[in-house]
């Protein structure tokens, strides 16, 4: 960074202290750089805060920082903005009305993320807001222009995934994915590689311990021919969307730009229930996957092939079965195990859903989790080889009572939820190299 970098910080942190933040208590500066295009010599400065009122209507930093700078200086553009909070230990993001904002003043504007931690993020406004909303959109497209939209089939998938043009070359060569649920969880496994790998960031939207933003690295070594991503597709009710929509996205991109190698196979590394006699912390196996319907698919042969070749070189036991994809499963987490229930009560509830596992479990069901039915699905629309690892971090049977107790260990997932992806990335490069 240079001088004037440290000085936009240093004000944004300024800022933060006079915020007006009394509903929340997370107080948020920020601070802007103008210039004067006839005199690029000048430098001037303003700052904003946020300030929060009884009837939570609150004014962001960003807005306030973006208001005092149009009362000050109305002809000048802003270069860059700085944006802090003493609050949030990661590089704190703008809001997606104050993207809009940061946009409409200029689309070039660079943006400063800082966190309690002093970790800068950078980006520009249309980095954050790739599609951004444009009043006169309608009036001039052109006919060549909504020509162009109809064949651009990455524009009907995207719901987060970000199109950054000056970094498309992270993508290229990119022959393999692992997906992982969480975008914190995929830069967990980004920085717990080794010297000899090279990571490089195409992007990583999440702060603090958000599961709803995207993230994707890209791995490359220096004695191989090729590029593997980590890629996060979200977790929660919106992980079957967004591997409905993200991953497509993403296929579509790095297919486009590597079209004399595109990519080839995909794993996806997560966390599931069992319903089986199966331990807690155990690497489960999908081998066959079903959904809602119990319509089924199954994962590519090769790819398991190279899995359990990869987990018996490291030692790892493998758990195989069937697996059902399912936005009920994660009881006491929002959801209910069982879809349909009429139940009017919580004894009534706990039979019904004690009533529907077990019929699962008749059915030879082992696993329960949300995507990889349907990351099978679009694999195999584009032809790809997929395949799906996770750690078992719910043990709904218990076999002493043969009966189901919907628990959920946070150790379990804590203590392991990286082994599936680094098991993975083994496969896939032992697969590559074939």
């Amino acid at each position: 960074m240079n001088n004037t970098d440290h000085k936009i910080i240093e004000l944004a942190k300024q800022a933060s202290t006079q915020s007006f933040c009394q509903m929340s208590g997370f107080s948020v500066g920020a601070a802007i750089l103008l210039k004067d295009e006839n005199q690029l010599s000048e430098n001037y400065f303003v700052q904003g805060i946020n300030y929060e009122t009884q009837n939570y209507r609150s004014v962001c930093a960003e807005k306030h920082a973006l208001q005092n700078a149009h009362l000050e200086y109305k002809n000048l553009k802003a270069n860059k903005i700085a944006i802090f909070s003493p609050n949030s230990l990661e590089p704190i993001m703008p809001c997606g009305d104050c993207r809009q904002a940061l946009f409409d003043h200029n689309p070039d504007l660079e943006i400063l993320a800082v966190g309690a931690n002093n970790m800068v993020k950078t980006f520009t406004a249309k980095e954050l807001l790739p599609f951004a909303f444009k009043l006169n959109n309608k009036i001039n497209l052109t006919e060549e222009k909504k020509t162009s939209l109809k064949q651009n089939k990455i524009l009907d998938y995207i719901v987060h995934f970000p199109v950054l043009e000056n970094r498309l070359k992270h993508l290229e060569n990119m022959q393999a994915l692992i997906i992982v649920g969480s975008p914190t969880r995929a830069a967990k496994m980004a920085e717990s590689l080794g010297f000899d790998c090279l990571v490089q960031e195409y992007c990583h939207l999440a702060s603090g311990n958000t599961d709803r933003e995207y993230s994707l690295f890209s791995l490359s070594w220096a004695d191989l021919p090729y590029k593997i991503g980590i890629a996060s597709h979200g977790i929660g009710a919106s992980g079957v969307e967004i591997v409905l929509a993200e991953i497509n996205a993403l296929i579509n991109l790095a297919n486009n730009t590597n079209k004399k190698s595109p990519l080839r196979a995909i794993i996806r590394s997560g966390t599931r229930g069992t319903i089986d006699d199966i331990p807690l912390g155990s690497l489960a196996l999908t081998n066959l996957a079903f959904n809602d319907n119990f319509d089924n698919n199954l994962p590519s042969e090769e790819l398991i092939k190279h899995l359990k070749s990869s987990a018996d070189n490291l030692n790892l036991k493998l758990y195989e079965g069937a697996c059902l994809s399912s936005q009920f499963f994660w009881s006491k987490q929002g959801r209910n195990a069982y879809p349909l229930t009429l139940a009017d009560n919580q004894a009534d509830l706990e039979k019904d859903n004690n009533k529907y596992l077990m019929s699962l479990k008749q059915k030879n069901i082992k696993y329960l989790e949300m995507e990889d039915f349907y990351l099978n699905h679009f694999a195999q629309k584009y032809g790809l080889l997929s395949a799906s690892i996770g750690i078992v971090v719910a043990r709904r049977y218990n076999p002493i009572l043969n009966q189901f107790i919907l628990s959920y260990d946070k150790n379990a997932k804590k203590d392991n939820e990286l082994i599936p992806a680094q098991l993975a990335l083994t496969a896939l490069k032992q697969y590559l190299l074939t």
